[in-house]
């Protein structure tokens, strides 16, 4: 009996160390996969962002190339003024510094009241860069820059940022009016669209403080929730709506910088049949509604 009892205990501590002996290589296969997995992911991503990085370079090369060509615009465009300052009134300038969106704006559509150039910064260090560019200020600077920074980014940190291009702005051009533009719903990211509203509050305070004006983009969401038909399909650009209400909304921070009143739907009916008539045609002009 002892004899058989020890027999079948070997049998039974043979045959554990057999499945513990295919248990542990079948876990160190499933850590190999693992690991090929882990470093192929690392790879992939790497890949990535070498391509984004690779993107955001081409992007600001022609950011770049086309702000030297509206700087280039706009000297030629004083010199212009200056040669007929006896024939008309000079219109006071606005820089508009944006990320992409402001791709989507006309700046000849904008405003009659100012003569609107504008300057493409994906991030703040692109603002702070496109700034040092400047050798003339203008009337207004309009900035609207956060966007693309908070993706990496605490709101902490781009307050004091814009904070700082704004105080040293201010320093050095005294007489120039400042406009902030705040930041706009999206919903690619809930993370991200938390920290854009988290940051508008401690702007609006810090900055007002500063002498700065505020553009607050709340009508682009309803009640507090992004509104689907002011998104792109990449739910993070703004639509063709959304740039629309974009634009309404900095020309009033225009206007109200400028102590011009918005034209009424009449001025703007008068504007259009005088405009017509300027080109030899007849009609009454269209009525819309303003901006």
């Amino acid at each position: 009996m002892l004899e058989e009892a020890r027999t079948a205990l070997h049998n039974l501590v043979a045959s554990s160390n057999s499945e513990v002996s295919f248990i542990t290589n079948r876990l160190e296969e499933k850590n190999s996969e693992i690991e090929k997995l882990t470093n192929a992911y690392q790879d992939m991503t790497h890949e990535f962002n070498t391509v984004q990085d690779g993107t955001l370079s081409l992007k600001r090369q022609l950011s770049d190339a086309l702000d030297e060509l509206r700087l280039t615009k706009a000297k030629l465009d004083d010199s212009k003024t200056e040669h007929n300052l006896t024939r008309e009134t000079v219109k006071p300038t606005v820089y508009l510094i944006d990320t992409s969106n402001i791709q989507g704006i006309n700046e000849d559509k904008l405003t009659t009241a100012a003569q609107i150039i504008k300057f493409t910064a994906y991030t703040l260090d692109d603002t702070r860069k496109c700034i040092t560019n400047f050798n003339h200020p203008p009337d207004i600077m309009v900035l609207h820059a956060l966007t693309n920074h908070l993706k990496s980014k605490s709101p902490q940190y781009c307050v004091k940022e814009l904070g700082d291009i704004i105080l040293s702005m201010q320093q050095k051009w005294e007489s120039m009016k400042m406009i902030v533009s705040l930041t706009t719903p999206r919903s690619d990211s809930l993370i991200h669209n938390t920290n854009g509203q988290i940051i508008n509050a401690p702007m609006k305070q810090s900055f007002s403080e500063m002498n700065v004006m505020i553009v607050d983009h709340s009508n682009v969401a309803f009640g507090g929730n992004r509104t689907p038909e002011m998104l792109a399909d990449d739910k993070f650009h703004l639509s063709t709506k959304g740039i629309a209400q974009l634009s309404s909304n900095i020309k009033r921070a225009i206007h109200s910088a400028l102590g011009v009143p918005l034209p009424t739907r009449q001025d703007r009916s008068r504007f259009r049949i005088n405009r017509g008539r300027g080109r030899g045609t007849r009609g009454r002009g269209r009525q819309t509604t303003p901006s």
